[in-house]
């Protein structure tokens, strides 16, 4: 029976899935990240690699990785800061390891290319897969593929600048991003961007649930601090619509959880779209934060077939 295995690799955990080739979920597992060596790390994604093999009786078949990270596809990952050799070239190495080529992606890509094909973005010829979570980021697809792009970082969205009108308007704060610019949205449209605006407006520090419940209940700082959020991120989705046009933003990550959402975002969207333009279809994703295994066997099944 044909496998295809795909591993979603976190800085606190590794999840492995193999499925059939129709996509049902064959056997999964998760093991912790190790965070002491590079060696460590190397040892026990080969480890998942031999489980997954022995969940098929074929010799070979496709096994992807998605993983934080710029230039994911060609080095394993680079320039992700919670994850051990970020220098060394994983890709390389595992696959030396365990015998057989394995494919890496972008974790958000794989977020993005598994809502696209087998979630909240079914039926729709191009999603953008938003993310929205302790970082911002996403992928796009097209046509069921990812771009094919210099460096890996066509989605890295959470790094553009806020627009200076905004600033102004909301009275926003302007932070340094872990980039190294100042004023990315990430800054404010992450978990703990909600809670940088929070306590700019005057409360006291909350996670973005806590925030959520008190804009429930009617307190006029929450209410604020959720709203110039909401705005932000209408203003991001306005972007994401004049650059890449999507007919589809899924959105995921913790945030993607907060109360009426996708209703709030519709909401506000309009007035920051360009004149006579159609909004994309707004979906919250389907695999939660499973789609990086999902996603990365997508990834491996696609080159495989090439």
């Amino acid at each position: 029976m044909m496998v295809v295995g795909g591993i979603d690799l976190g800085g606190s955990k590794i999840e492995t899935t193999a499925f059939t080739a129709h996509w049902q979920v064959l056997a999964t597992r998760r093991v912790p990240t190790p965070a002491t060596s590079y060696d460590n790390l190397l040892a026990v994604l080969a480890e998942e690699i031999a489980w997954l093999k022995g969940q098929s009786s074929e010799v070979s078949f496709p096994i992807g990785v998605g993983t934080p990270g710029l230039n994911a596809r060609t080095h394993g990952f680079s320039f992700a800061a919670n994850l051990e050799g970020g220098a060394r070239n994983l890709k390389q190495d595992l696959s030396d390891r365990v015998g057989q080529v394995i494919w890496f992606e972008n974790d958000a890509n794989c977020f993005a290319l598994s809502e696209a094909l087998l979630g909240a973005g079914r039926g729709h010829g191009t999603v953008f897969g938003l993310i929205l979570g302790t970082g911002v980021g996403g992928g796009y697809v097209v046509n069921g593929r990812l771009l094919d792009d210099l460096n890996g970082a066509s989605g890295e969205v959470g790094h553009l600048g806020i627009p200076a009108a905004l600033v102004r308007q909301l009275d926003l704060p302007l932070f340094r991003c872990g980039c190294g610019q100042t004023g990315c949205y990430e800054t404010l449209l992450s978990g703990p961007g909600l809670a940088r605006l929070h306590t700019h407006f005057g409360g006291t520090a909350a996670s973005p649930r806590e925030i959520a419940v008190r804009d429930a209940a009617g307190e006029p700082v929450a209410t604020r601090a959720l709203s110039a959020w909401i705005d932000l991120l209408a203003s991001l989705v306005a972007a994401l619509q004049a650059t890449y046009d999507p007919r589809a933003v899924v959105i995921g990550g913790g945030l993607s959880n907060l109360p009426n959402l996708t209703e709030r975002l519709e909401a506000n969207l309009p007035e920051k779209m360009l004149p006579k333009t159609q909004a994309p279809a707004l979906q919250i994703a389907e695999h939660g934060d499973s789609s990086g295994a999902w996603g990365a066997a997508l990834a491996a099944q696609a080159a495989w077939q090439v």
